[in-house]
């Protein structure tokens, strides 16, 4: 009993550490944020109306939630927060996921996936063909509950939200590979372009 008791400790105190480090990437990535609209830097430091957006943040161990701040800017009134591309994570949903700021604060609506996770699926599933979306989020479900998670979610919603990140994540990955094996002059390099996500969430990018 005692064994288990400090087993039990010791995975608290590594998911603690987890989550810990998570939230810091978050905050580090929305403290050098820039207006998207104006694109003026100065204009972060006067950033109005903070609030913050409570997201679903779920890895290969464990789950839990983070906080996202959200920043209206002073100047134009443009609200914005962290692209979560930034912070290592791929959104389970199109609409929201890349902007978790259009939604109203403490929806946990949307799950952010660890983005090797993501990788992870999306290899295992389209190109080896070895694992369903469902035997994948029944893996990673029973992994979390082993793992003593503390937060609940019902695992048909844990299964569409993965099937939704690994099917947009294939599709965006193999859209960028088409285009840079076409040759397009200009396109971006690197996973999605590195552009932040933005052509992702619907706006333009500037090519290098």
């Amino acid at each position: 009993m005692r064994a288990a008791g400090e087993r039990l400790l010791q995975e608290k105190c590594r998911q603690a550490s987890l989550q810990l480090d998570v939230q810091s990437r978050i905050d580090h990535a929305a403290h050098v944020l820039v207006c998207p609209t104006c694109k003026h830097s100065e204009c972060l430091p006067q950033a109005i109306g903070a609030r913050t957006a409570e997201v679903l943040w779920v890895g290969f161990e464990t789950r839990f939630q983070v906080q996202v701040p959200v920043r209206v800017c002073s100047g134009c009134k443009t609200t914005f927060t962290v692209c979560p591309l930034h912070i290592g994570c791929f959104p389970s949903s199109a609409k929201f996921g890349w902007k978790v700021s259009n939604y109203a604060p403490y929806n946990t609506s949307v799950l952010w996936f660890d983005l090797a996770l993501v990788r992870y699926a999306e290899l295992s599933s389209h190109h080896m063909k070895r694992v369903s979306m469902w035997q994948f989020a029944e893996l990673l479900d029973r992994m979390h509950i082993t793992n003593h998670s503390s937060v609940k979610i019902q695992f048909d919603r844990l299964r569409k939200a993965l099937a939704i990140s690994v099917h947009e994540f294939g599709y965006l990955l193999s859209h960028t590979e088409d285009m840079t094996a076409l040759g397009v002059e200009g396109w971006p390099s690197g996973m999605f372009g590195e552009c932040g996500g933005c052509w992702k969430a619907g706006e333009s990018v500037a090519l290098k």
